[in-house]
């Protein structure tokens, strides 16, 4: 059952800012990547992130994913004419606000947190810093 009612949906024109400082805490794992800025990503991101984590940390790490994607974003096909409704769907996205937390790993030791969030930074669109359960916050680079 999706969380949203209808199946199409307009897409955003542009990210609505919220000014709300969401606190978000680890929960799973012992190290976690928290967004510092706004930003929208999509399933072939994550995809691309979960591979080169396990690839890597060679299969040692436990990677939580906590995002889920519920905004459809449709696309009319090419030289159609305007009007005849929504287009077709072609990816999901989700919104990424100040705050959240967007992965969690653990089974690894600090340097190898750090050489991941390094790899990790570089491939996300906007800014990131890694934060552990005792609440050290680790620079990158």
């Amino acid at each position: 059952m999706s969380l949203v009612r209808y199946n199409k949906q307009f897409k955003n024109k542009k990210i609505i800012y919220v000014h709300k400082k969401s606190i978000g805490s680890i929960k799973f794992g012992y190290y976690g990547i928290k967004s510092l800025g706004y930003g929208v990503l999509n399933a072939s991101q994550i995809e691309l992130i979960r591979r080169l984590v396990i690839k890597l940390s060679k299969r040692n790490v436990k990677l939580i994913v906590r995002l889920y994607f519920y905004h459809p974003l449709t696309f009319k096909p090419l030289l159609s004419r305007m009007g005849k409704g929504v287009g077709s769907i072609k990816l999901w996205v989700t919104y990424i606000k100040v705050g959240v937390i967007l992965f969690e790993f653990s089974g690894i030791n600090n340097l190898m947190a750090i050489k991941l969030f390094n790899k990790i930074y570089v491939r996300l669109p906007f800014k990131v810093k890694l934060i552990s359960r005792d609440n050290i916050y680790y620079r990158y680079i």
